[in-house]
């Protein structure tokens, strides 16, 4: 006899029983629901009885298909089994919620143990006596549980110790499962890159305790799941606001995470902390570092002391602090890959609309402007909720008039409009270049570019090109070489850092050779970027 027809065969006396079972289930639930006649406890205990024995039977069938299916070298395979699973598990589920149910019934008939005061009797002569009396010990309430889900293992190695726990837990040592049933699980819990480690395998039960031991051996090392978390540590995104205090607990959470997770795998905290420490406080706002670290041996922290400083004072800023919006005078640090830069839109105070205060057109009397901040109970510095002009940190000028207010209600006269072609000078003369290249009016700033024409092994294309003169190096963007085939003619380790930023991303980039040209022009220039 072939597999399929002893596949097919297995499913015609399973679809028979199933039958059976469930006929079975709708006389139970017709009996049970008939208030006229009420059930007694043997006949609960008979029915209880009798549909254990086709779930039991119902079982044995499943498990003798998945095995002969798994045996089988056509196409689908994993997904047949997977379904199968699934749709056994329906059918037995639905089964033993009225096992449940009726058990539940019948702990109603068996009437509480009598109490018996512990000087009378010792527990072995307690025991006995309820025995002797014909009453069974006192059954636990059971409570029906939500249903528990194992995550997913996506490859990340600091997370195999938390997948494996869990998957132990609810697959491996659950002995109602097959190790071909184990086999599936993992291979659908497992996902890529992770997957690929065991992909060769077959969903067989010979092939699952193979796979457990090379998904360990890889995932499971001590040590790499320590320098993992420790690097971890050193790449958190720094927080550069100390008013931001979602980015600041989001700071802390993780810190707190990593490091419970180091206590678990038995890392000594001194191995560490001497690096990770100053990492963490060059992460955090000036102003909040100095507050956490005034009067404090900081020098010498160790991660709980920096925890513990750290989170007693979030805890206050969550408790006084607004949230961070982008109205008003706050800036997000964005990044932007374009050459014209604009202030962000802002919501305005006056009429809600998206532009910025100043410029709003449905109230433009300067008066009515400083009605609605009274009577909304906005700053007159920076026309934002919450605080007062007195309590406001804002540190900007008017620029009509260089007084401590927002532009939106200054009631003097406009300067003069900046060309577009003329330098826009500095509020401080002492720090005014010559040679600056930001160029705008109003509220809008543009750099200096050109355009021109690049060219690699393909098509010339027309680029726009930026001419940064603090930027030591040259760049051309991955979609620019890619549309016109530059060559790379070798890689470099370089760290890119804008302006006043502490964390450098070090990484492997290309370089590749430009011909860079005017739009029109004969001559060209041979560079890297």
């Amino acid at each position: 006899m072939s597999d399929a027809e002893a596949i097919a065969k297995k499913v015609k006396i399973r679809a028979a029983r199933r039958g059976s079972a469930t006929k079975l289930l709708n006389r139970l639930k017709d009996r049970l629901s008939d208030e006229e006649n009420p059930v007694d406890k043997f006949w609960l205990k008979e029915s209880i009885q009798s549909m254990r024995l086709k779930i039991e039977s119902l079982k044995t069938l499943d498990d003798q298909i998945i095995d002969l299916i798994a045996s089988t070298t056509a196409e689908g395979v994993e997904e047949h089994i997977k379904k199968e699973i699934e749709n056994s598990d329906g059918v037995r589920a639905e089964l033993n919620d009225i096992v449940m149910g009726m058990e539940e019934m019948m702990s109603k008939f068996d009437p509480p143990p009598p109490i018996v005061q512990p000087s009378a009797l010792s527990p072995p002569a307690q025991v006995h006596s309820n025995m002797a009396s014909g009453i069974p010990p006192q059954s636990k309430a059971k409570a029906r549980l939500p249903k528990l889900e194992v995550w997913k293992f996506h490859g990340k190695i600091q997370e195999w110790q938390e997948f494996w726990d869990a998957f132990e837990s609810a697959i491996d040592k659950n002995e109602s499962l097959t190790a071909a049933d184990k086999c599936s699980y993992l291979r659908s819990l497992v996902t890529e890159p992770a997957r690929a480690t065991i992909a060769g395998f077959s969903l067989t039960a010979a092939n699952y305790a193979d796979a457990v031991d090379i998904l360990k051996k890889k995932y499971g090392k001590e040590t790499a799941i320590q320098r993992a978390h420790v690097n971890d540590f050193l790449n958190l995104a720094p927080v550069f606001s100390d008013k931001d205090t979602s980015r600041l607990r989001k700071l802390y959470d993780s810190c707190g995470a990593h490091f419970r997770a180091l206590k678990v795998l038995g890392v000594d905290e001194t191995t560490f902390t001497a690096v990770v420490v100053p990492a963490i406080l060059q992460k955090l706002p000036e102003p909040f570092r100095l507050t956490i670290t005034r009067g404090a041996d900081f020098l010498n922290w160790s991660m709980e002391e920096l925890l513990s400083a750290f989170l007693k004072e979030l805890e206050l800023r969550e408790d006084h602090y607004y949230p961070v919006s982008s109205g008003g005078n706050t800036q997000k640090r964005k990044e932007s890959n374009t050459f014209y830069t604009k202030q962000e839109v802002e919501n305005c105070a006056f009429c809600l609309g998206r532009h910025a205060p100043a410029n709003c057109k449905k109230v433009s009397d300067v008066n009515a402007r400083k009605n609605i901040l009274v009577k909304y109970g906005r700053c007159f510095k920076c026309v934002q909720r919450g605080h007062r002009a007195q309590d406001c940190k804002s540190i900007e000028l008017c620029n009509k008039c260089g007084q401590s207010h927002h532009i939106s209600i200054c009631d003097k006269q406009d300067k003069p409009a900046v060309s577009e072609f003329e330098v826009r000078p500095e509020a401080n003369p002492t720090t005014t270049s010559p040679s600056s290249f930001h160029v705008g009016a109003g509220d809008r700033v543009a750099l200096q570019t050109a355009r021109a024409v690049i060219t690699g092994e393909g098509q010339p294309e027309r680029v726009r090109v930026l001419f940064d003169a603090g930027s030591h190096r040259s760049f051309v963007t991955a979609r620019a070489a890619r549309l016109v085939r530059l060559p790379v003619t070798r890689q470099d380790w370089l760290a890119i850092s804008t302006f006043g930023q502490r964390s450098r991303d070090m990484k492997l980039r290309d370089v590749v050779q430009v011909k860079v040209s005017p739009i029109g022009g004969e001559s060209f220039i041979n560079m890297e970027a």
